[in-house]
């Protein structure tokens, strides 16, 4: 694998390719001139001023990237935020680059090689930037005639039994060329193309994310880490961990074929210097401290708890690793974000408690929650209305944009020489103050009262989303027994819990037991509760009298965390052409909003999904929609195949768990009717034969 032993001078088990311009362009040296070339690029590369490609004027070295010797290396610091010195692409120097890559890596006979890029953009990109280096002058092809053949011949026979998979032109063509790219935004069908392919030795060179890395089985001659940096959050970066290096730099070295393996770190524009320093203090860091992601959840509670007293339940958890580690961290008087979370929790607490407060006093009034908030969105309106009159409403046209109030009302912005479209929205306006007066809350005796304590829930509401965001990830100790009996106080409050304290015994309800059965990693009191049937849950598919394709599109927005621009906690207004689905979401978005009040109530933060787009394509697919439609429908929400098939996936999934967890009274049901619609709706190809492949059930077999 990583050898050091080919450089005693040098601990670093790094060699840093393509790190300065042109090189030699010479046949494939002997295995000693290949060895001398590498000690020749790790010790003695020279720094040149790097320069932005088309720019006129080079960009100024930082410190760290600035050659110096081996005793004066600069240190970095693992794990923080930001990454060495990078270099701005055009797609011209990108191919450049590439090509000098592919070159270097064959005169060293370092092919198969495995490229880790940190983002699925990226290596498709760069699959497209080996295409255009193709054409670039002293290009060698890296496949021979005849393996060129088989990989056609292999393109040939996947396209006939997947057609779901449409590689792009330039993914099509460097796949000839003995290229591809492998993450998780494919298709479970597409990424074992890639690995079939790459393990018969025909890929060459495969651009990964660092999910390859951990648990296939892909081993290449050489491993290229084009970065030294990776994504941790919104807006943020850090350094790879040793463990994170050492597990990509791993994939080098084929059991049975290559003595040793190469990790190649050489971010484009850097002095071996700093990579080395950077290198150095990654492999001398040492193992990253074990972490326990053992943390409290409703259908675990559930499952510990039946048959169980409460006692016997904590010295369960009080012997997991994660107590111990929070026992250790007590007695080093390192509190830290705990304390932190811990203060936020009980604010959170008290807020909810003042929500709660407010929901029942505005309930008492005899007014629904959705109509007082029409009723001040309507006021909002009469508001702005008095602008828009006489020369002002001449001034607001004048000065209209795109998040101009009267956008947001009455869609694109009026035109000065269109009077009549003027005259439209006055009218709208009217029409809005009419509606106000004839409202039911606009002559309540406690008008004016409802609407000042709807305003401040709805501003306490904001608040404690906004402490919930904030404390995501810090978490006070998760699996200290505090945390657990927060856990346990919501299932109380939603009816899965019964507690006698006199005789130490909780008994869980039908409703808890067959909710924590539906599946796993989901929010088991929002799926058991709205979708088991009565009396056991609220059956919101039977209550607005879904069709199964409805029922389905509800239960991917339940379970999904939608698109990567979309929260799981939020969902969009929907205007959806089905009505009673649209019903539905509605009543569904203010149960959702009951539920989060009683785990704010008791300082829990567990997601409550409820996503527009994971309801848009599971409808589309569940009405019989055909793949290549549902695919351009969710790509153009931002979500790529891979994302779309698991989402669906994950409706099929927890579909199947609600049939499976009821009696057999309610088999023959209109509920179960209902329900086995649904599954078969949704359980088709390509959905069914990717999946077979996803487990690992089903082989790709392309008779190679």
């Amino acid at each position: 694998r990583m050898n050091s032993e080919e450089d005693p001078g040098n601990s670093l088990a790094t060699r840093v390719l393509g790190s300065r311009p042109g090189g030699n362009s010479s046949a494939a040296p002997s295995e000693g001139a290949r060895q001398d070339e590498v000690e020749k690029a790790v010790s003695s590369t020279k720094t040149t001023p790097r320069r932005r490609y088309g720019a006129q004027t080079p960009v100024q070295e930082s410190e760290s990237a600035t050659p110096s010797s081996s005793s004066s290396r600069p240190a970095f610091k693992l794990g923080s935020a930001g990454s060495l010195p990078r270099q701005v692409y055009s797609t011209q120097a990108l191919a450049s680059e590439l090509r000098g890559l592919v070159r270097r890596l064959q005169r060293l006979d370092w092919i198969p090689a495995l490229v880790f890029q940190m983002s699925r953009r990226g290596c498709d990109e760069l699959v497209e930037r080996v295409v255009d280096a193709s054409s670039l002058p002293r290009w060698k092809s890296l496949v021979t005639a005849e393996e060129q053949e088989r990989l056609g011949e292999a393109a040939r026979l996947f396209a006939e039994v997947h057609p779901e998979v449409t590689l792009s032109p330039a993914a099509y063509t460097a796949l000839l060329m003995g290229v591809a790219s492998h993450h998780a935004g494919q298709l479970p069908a597409q990424r074992a193309l890639t690995e079939v392919l790459f393990e018969r030795g025909l890929l060459k060179l495969v651009f990964a994310t660092e999910t390859l890395a951990a648990g296939i089985h892909m081993p290449a001659r050489c491993v290229v880490m084009r970065q030294t940096d990776k994504g941790d959050g919104p807006g943020k970066r850090r350094f790879f961990n040793g463990s994170e290096f050492l597990q990509m730099a791993g994939r080098a070295g084929r059991r049975g074929l290559d003595v040793r393996g190469h990790a190649v770190v050489g971010p484009a524009g850097l002095s071996t210097t700093a990579v080395d320093g950077w290198a150095a203090d990654l492999l001398s860091s040492g193992p990253v401290p074990l972490r326990s992601w053992f943390s409290p959840s409703y259908e675990m509670l559930c499952s510990l708890l039946q048959g169980r007293s409460l006692n016997e339940v904590k010295v369960v958890v009080q012997q997991s690793f994660s107590a111990f580690l929070a026992e250790l961290k007590d007695r080093s008087g390192v509190r830290g974000t705990s304390d932190r979370s811990d203060r936020g929790l009980r604010k959170l607490s008290d807020k909810a408690e003042e929500i709660i407060s407010l929901r029942l006093w505005l309930d008492s009034a005899g007014i629904s929650i959705q109509s007082i908030e029409d009723y001040v969105e309507l006021c909002e309106i009469r508001e702005k209305e008095k602008l828009v009159n006489g020369k002002d409403f001449q001034g607001i046209l004048a000065g209209h944009s795109d998040d101009d109030f009267l956008d947001d009302l009455f869609g694109d912005g009026p035109s000065l020489d269109d009077p009549g479209k003027s005259g439209d929205i006055v009218q709208e306006i009217s029409q809005a103050q009419e509606k106000l007066e004839q409202h039911a809350l606009h002559r309540h005796p406690q008008r004016d009262d409802i609407v000042k304590r709807f305003n401040i829930r709805q501003r306490l509401y904001e608040f404690c989303r906004h402490i919930e965001d904030r404390n995501k990830g810090n978490g006070s100790d998760a699996s200290t027994w505090p945390n657990f009996l927060r856990y346990v106080g919501v299932l109380q409050d939603n009816g899965f819990l019964q507690i006698d304290e006199d005789a130490d015994r909780i008994t869980v309800t039908k409703l808890g037991a067959r909710s924590a059965r539906i599946t796993r990693g989901a929010n088991a009191i929002w799926l058991g509760t709205m979708l088991l049937p009565e009396p056991l849950g609220h059956d919101v598919a039977g209550r607005f009298d879904l069709s199964p394709a409805e029922l389905a599109a509800l239960v991917a927005a339940m379970v999904s965390q939608g698109g990567r621009s979309e929260s799981q906690d939020r969902v969009v207004d929907m205007s959806l052409p089905e009505v009673k689905l649209t019903a539905a979401v509605a009543w569904l978005s203010k149960e959702r909003e009951r539920l989060a009040e009683s785990q704010w109530r008791h300082g829990v933060m567990e997601p409550i999904a409820l996503s527009s787009e994971a309801l848009a394509l599971a409808l589309s697919w569940a009405s019989g929609g055909d793949w290549k439609d549902v695919s351009e429908e969710g790509n153009a929400s931002g979500m790529a195949d891979g994302d779309i098939f698991r989402c669906l996936m994950r409706t099929l999934e927890v579909l199947t768990g609600l049939e499976a967890v009821v009696d057999k009274s309610f088999v023959g049901s209109a509920w179960h009717t209902r329900l086995k619609s649904a599954i078969d709706a949704m359980d088709r190809s390509p959905l069914r034969d990717n999946m077979v492949i996803d487990e690992g059930t089903v082989e790709l077999d392309l008779g190679l």
